[in-house]
């Protein structure tokens, strides 16, 4: 039956999005759970309906049709990356995805980060996340390989639904991180256009400065492999060795 993908997909976007939301989220009200399964339900609908609508259309040449179904794919296999987003705070620190966590992993390297989670990963979470990941790019996958054509008006009423969903329910515990993470892009924006703006306006400095050598230490890229106070064998952090008993570490 044509329909099944249509609808497994869509309950599972739906699982996939609001439940973790949900359950990191556990003092939330019952609006704020129905707001997030029709939004999640709606990005179900929107996915699927664009992905379908993009294999409808017929190429001759088969190299241009392949990257519509790799495309297509993306595009079924985009809720998911949702998903991994909110499942990999959860995985690491037991907390809710926050805009902090975004902005942290825009401002690393990717070498960095990847160092971060595999040192804090619960590895009895990741165990039922990633298995859950896979079977749903492999089910978009399968549904690219043996599309079976459904009917244009039912994918572009589909898609309608999908775009009323998520447009009115836009803001939700699923986008808020994304949201505010956005806000404060857009701030730091701001921000470094003003810097470049005052780089550019000369300084008038007195003749009569008295010449000093200045040391700044900089911390931000600190590596716990480096510290004493997490068994490295050189006393690099004394301070911190000796408090080490009223620390919480990880």
């Amino acid at each position: 039956m044509k329909y099944k993908f249509l609808l497994f997909y869509i309950l599972m976007v739906t699982i996939l999005l609001s439940v973790p939301c949900v359950i990191v989220h556990v003092g939330n009200n019952i609006s704020q759970t129905l707001t997030c399964l029709i939004f999640s339900f709606g990005v179900g609908l929107l996915s699927f309906s664009s992905a379908s609508l993009l294999m409808i259309v017929k190429l001759k040449s088969k190299i241009a049709s392949f990257f519509i179904k790799i495309f297509s794919v993306c595009l079924l296999s985009l809720p998911c990356l949702i998903y991994l987003s909110y499942c990999i705070p959860y995985m690491t620190a037991k907390k809710a995805l926050t805009e902090l966590d975004i902005l942290a992993f825009l401002g690393s390297y990717s070498q960095e980060a990847f160092s971060y989670f595999v040192s804090n990963i619960n590895w009895t979470t990741f165990l039922w996340v990633i298995p859950v990941f896979i079977l749903f790019v492999v089910a978009a996958i399968n549904y690219a390989l043996k599309y079976k054509k459904i009917g244009f008006n039912t994918l572009i009423t589909t898609l309608l639904f999908g775009i009323i969903f998520v447009g009115s329910f836009m803001h939700n515990l699923v986008t808020e991180p994304f949201e505010k993470a956005m806000v404060k892009l857009r701030e730091f924006q701001t921000f470094s256009e003003k810097v470049k703006k005052q780089k550019n306006t000369p300084n008038v400095i007195s003749e009569n400065y008295e010449k000093r050598i200045y040391v700044v230490v900089i911390g931000e890229s600190q590596n716990r492999t480096h510290m004493s106070v997490y068994g490295y064998h050189r006393p690099t952090t004394p301070f911190l060795d000796s408090v080490k008993n009223n620390l919480a570490k990880r």
